[in-house]
This record gives C-alpha cells, structure tokens and sequence, in this order.
C-alpha cells in the first residue's frame, strides 16, 4: 500500500501464455488462484481483460459475472488481426474478404490526401508494430 491507499491493479489473461486446450473450470481455477494471492497481499482487482471467446464467457459465469456483449472494439481489432494475418477471410456467403482489398484502399487514400469516413490509416495496415510487448522483470518474452 502506497501512503495508506490500497494498492489498485487490473488483470489481463493473454491464451498465448496458457495451453491451448485448457477447459473454462481449469481456468477458473487458474484466476481464482490469482485473485486469492492478489488479495492475501492487500490488492485490489479493478477490472479483468480477455478476449471474448467462447471459452472466457464460460470462465466468466463460472467466476459470477454476466457478460451480454464482449468489448466491440477489442473484437474488431481482433478480426482485423487475423485477417490481417491470414490475408483471406470468407463471409457467410461464401464470399471473400481480402486483407489486400483494405491495402489498396488505403494506399488510394494516402496517394489522395483523403481519407473515407472509415477511418483506416497505414497504422491500421500495419498494425503488426503496434502489438504490445510482453514484458516480465523488464525482460521481453
């Protein structure tokens, strides 16, 4: 505790960092061990961060809350990501969605001095500088 307030902190759960078939009780577990060490040393747990799969709505139910709608900007940047990383993405049509396609339209936006009404810049193209380093003791992981 700094000057007799209570030490605040949010908690961010990154699924890069945990096996990949681990089943929502395994992680309920897993943030019940975590929330009980955070508040045996006095903290405080203000807000909880995921990425709004499936399997952390199932967590989160478990854990007592009542998600109706994950964050919309976190889920875009996440289409956006993976699009991005997959180049190709089909729509329930059938239909493709080319990562070249938002690409091209930026380009002509930049080479235009314009920019359409949605908002893309090159930083949304290149969104692979912008990813948040992971950082324990200082050190990159």
């Amino acid at each position: 505790m700094a000057k007799g307030k209570p030490l605040v902190c949010g908690l961010i759960m990154d699924e890069m960092y945990i096996k990949e078939n681990i089943r929502y009780n395994e992680k309920v577990n897993l943030v019940n061990t975590v929330l009980s060490f955070v508040h045996d040393k006095g903290i405080c747990v203000k807000t909880f961060t995921f990425d709004g799969a499936a399997i952390d709505i199932s967590m989160s139910a478990c854990l007592g809350a009542n998600l109706t709608m994950p964050y919309p900007a976190h889920m875009l940047k996440l289409c956006r990501n993976t699009l991005g990383d997959w180049g190709v993405l089909y729509d329930k049509s059938g239909e493709l969605i080319k990562w070249d396609y938002f690409k091209e339209l930026v380009s002509i936006q930049d080479k235009a001095g314009l920019h359409c009404g949605t908002k893309m810049r090159s930083r949304h193209i290149n969104y692979q500088k912008e990813k948040i380093v992971m950082r324990q003791n200082g050190v990159p992981i």
